[in-house]
């Protein structure tokens, strides 16, 4: 395509990447230089053989750009490194985000809830994400990796001008505010990784630190760049999978009455939601270390490959009546999350988030739209700029 298979602000791509699933598994996009795997039997092959490097891709990046501290640090991330450093941090990583382990904090995640949708606007128009669903779930990282209050200013900006220069587009400003970001988050991390390691703590900076394989623990680089992008990739695909949710539920009164009726799992309408409209709707763009070939399809070696996971989410090929939103579909194997090697390890806390926050929304109010809708100007995710709303108090 000389078009690119991402446009970002789309209100709704899914007719589109239907069309471009049609054409092949396989879709070029030359802005970006990249393939992007449409339907999910070519994504899952793709995943479980494919030889690949992603550190390659950074390495690319530096090639372009230049040595600067967002691409240092990227590359440093659990998300770019490629096995057997990637294996070994991911181990001791998952230690902490299973969801027995988050299980521990649910009751606190639960009183944050109250308390926020306590102090929200009744019966007047505000923007819910900008008040609620964005906010909300940085305060919950933050305060989960131990940063207290008094050092949580300023938190939120430099994580999203962090996301902002991780882009597959990146302006000379967005990466000059990215270097920034990098120093700020570098410099609170390592404060607090100090602190906590003089004085453990119950949060899970503490837990990252203490986790242990065959006598290895996290080493210090490794501690600050998992601890910098968890929180920067853990609020940013909860508020976006808050707002992309609340829009599929709008149209849809008898799911939620379902949910609210107890006949529908909260549970399984996250993982729809996800599916549905996923949050993150490519991977990170990764180098072929070896060709590979699906089907009558080959690239060669060196080639740059993605999965589009919001295409192979609604591929007929893998899903039933992929375009409904099914409550009780089961069973539910999406990408959102990705899979394999580069599982996002975040995703427990996210969906427990999300499932939390929602739940307590919506037991509470009836939520109605106040505006139009519009979409974020990004590339591999999908989220609204704004949420306009009404709250109304449920009747009994």
């Amino acid at each position: 395509m000389t078009e690119s298979v991402l446009i970002p602000g789309e209100s709704d791509p899914y007719p589109r990447l239907a069309w471009l699933r049609e054409a092949g598994p396989i879709a070029y996009s030359a802005p970006e230089k990249v393939h992007f795997l449409v339907s999910y039997p070519a994504a899952m092959a793709f995943l479980r053989s494919a030889q690949v490097s992603r550190q390659a891709y950074v390495d690319g990046l530096i090639c372009r750009h230049g040595q600067n501290a967002i691409l240092t640090a990227q590359k440093r991330e659990l998300a770019y490194s490629d096995p057997p450093h990637h294996t070994f941090i991911k181990r001791l990583v998952m230690q902490v985000f299973t969801p027995a382990h988050l299980r521990v904090y649910r009751p606190r995640l639960e009183e944050v809830a109250r308390e926020t949708i306590e102090d929200l606007p009744v019966d007047q128009p505000f923007d819910l994400l900008d008040r609620w669903a964005e906010p909300v779930p940085s305060r919950v990282l933050a305060e989960l990796l131990g940063v207290p209050a008094d050092r949580r200013d300023g938190l939120y900006e430099a994580t999203s001008n962090l996301v902002a220069a991780r882009g597959l587009a990146r302006s000379s400003e967005q990466l000059a505010k990215g270097n920034q970001a990098v120093a700020e988050l570098t410099d609170l991390f390592e404060d607090l990784s100090e602190q906590h390691r003089r004085q453990s703590q119950t949060d899970l900076l503490s837990a990252l630190l203490q986790a242990e394989e065959e006598g290895a623990r996290l080493d210090h680089i490794s501690l600050i760049s998992v601890v910098s992008s968890l929180y920067a990739a853990g609020f940013g695909n909860t508020r976006n999978l808050i707002g992309n949710g609340l829009v599929a539920l709008h149209s849809r009164p008898e799911v939620v009455a379902s949910l609210l009726e107890g006949t529908a799992s909260w549970a399984g309408c996250i993982e729809e939601m996800l599916r549905f409209d996923s949050p993150t709707q490519a991977t990170n763009p990764t180098v072929l270390t070896e060709a590979f070939t699906f089907e009558d399809q080959t690239l060669p070696a060196q080639s740059l490959v993605a999965v589009h996971l919001g295409a192979c989410n609604r591929d007929p090929a893998h899903f039933e009546r992929p375009d409904e939103f099914l409550v009780d579909r089961h069973p539910n194997d999406h990408l959102a999350f990705t899979s394999g090697t580069h599982f996002c390890p975040g995703a427990a806390l996210v969906h427990l988030q999300a499932e939390i926050l929602l739940r307590g929304l919506l037991e509470k109010y009836q939520v109605r739209f106040e505006g139009p809708l519009e979409w974020q100007e990004m590339h591999r995710f999908r989220g609204l700029t704004q949420l306009p709303v009404r709250l109304l108090p449920r009747t009994v």
